[in-house]
């Protein structure tokens, strides 16, 4: 039996890697295409970060106190805006221009910012700062996002210098501030934890689209081009010929994967250079993450054999 399971497997694989244009489109094209689509997505974000960071923000700002207006004189250029102060009576036309996308953003200090500043005693009692930017306007995102994240906290913390005399007095104590290697495990570990979670939905994906093609053609194509007659009426075991079918679509979805997964390490730098212009850093962007053990190897590829058996049965039955 085992003999005519290898000559079905011969026959299947023979006329799957003979036919050039599908050797290309099962093979080679996915890898290619998850490299072209990367790449591409890592460009164009990179672009468009670019072009946000080096925008110059327009922003409106309503009843800005004294402290707010010496603070950004001093840093306007920094944060690559134009400001303009307006008075109170202008907030609703502020707002529209926002609303139509003329501005980026509006800031609106309460009034008797600076008094209540320096006269309050509870948190109930504290001056407050509202900020407005358009949600579907890119650059008013970027802007806002700058202003939460930069502008308020350093005119914050210059405020508290001011109060408290000192900037040590802000923090109570500090974390992790000289402690840069506080992740105590295994780098074959980590990089399993990192594996465990992407390599089956990856490899879900890529045997589903590596065997699915192929799988239809080898049973109902057949039967649609009457060979699957010819092949019952010849002295092999209907086992031998199920086993054979089988075996040959998961060696064919084997190597689709696997050209798949090739095409991803190829593509992973593209994908970090997208995340390092989105977050500014390369986050888990180490090549020691994904280093595995002799035994890590060893437990990949037997889920990848197992996710392939299951994964095969199931297109071949269906």
């Amino acid at each position: 039996m085992f003999k005519d399971i290898m000559t079905i497997v011969s026959k299947e694989l023979a006329r799957v890697f003979t036919d050039k244009k599908l050797v290309f489109t099962t093979f080679i094209l996915p890898a290619l295409s998850l490299v072209l689509i990367y790449s591409i997505m890592g460009f164009m974000i990179q672009k468009t970060t670019l072009e946000r960071e080096e925008h110059q923000g327009h922003i409106a700002v309503i009843g800005a106190s004294a402290s707010f207006i010496e603070f950004l004189g001093k840093r306007e250029a920094d944060y690559n805006l134009k400001v303009i102060l307006e008075q109170v009576s202008s907030e609703e036309t502020m707002k529209q221009a926002v609303y139509n996308g003329k501005l980026d953003g509006l800031i609106v200090f309460d009034s008797r910012f600076d008094t209540a500043l320096s006269q309050y005693k509870k948190s109930g009692d504290m001056p407050n700062i509202n900020t407005y930017f358009n949600p579907t306007e890119d650059y008013s995102v970027a802007v806002h996002n700058k202003i939460l994240d930069r502008i308020l906290p350093e005119f914050e913390k210059t405020l508290l210098v001011q109060r408290f005399g000192d900037e040590k007095f802000l923090r109570a104590f500090s974390i992790d501030s000289d402690n840069e290697n506080n992740k105590l495990a295994p780098v074959e570990k980590m990089s399993g934890d990192l594996l465990g979670g992407l390599v089956p939905f990856l490899l879900s994906i890529f045997l589903f689209t590596g065997g699915m093609g192929i799988g239809m053609d080898l049973i109902s194509g057949e039967k649609e081009r009457g060979t699957m007659a010819t092949l019952l009426v010849t002295p092999i075991k209907r086992e031998a010929i199920a086993f054979g079918k089988i075996l040959s679509l998961a060696i064919v979805a084997l190597i689709s994967t696997a050209s798949s997964l090739l095409g991803m390490l190829a593509a992973f730098p593209f994908l970090m250079m997208a995340m390092e212009s989105e977050k500014g850093k390369a986050a888990a962007s180490s090549p020691a993450m994904f280093l595995l053990s002799p035994t890590g190897v060893f437990q990949f590829l037997i889920l990848s054999v197992l996710l392939t058996l299951i994964y095969v049965s199931i297109i071949c039955t269906v």
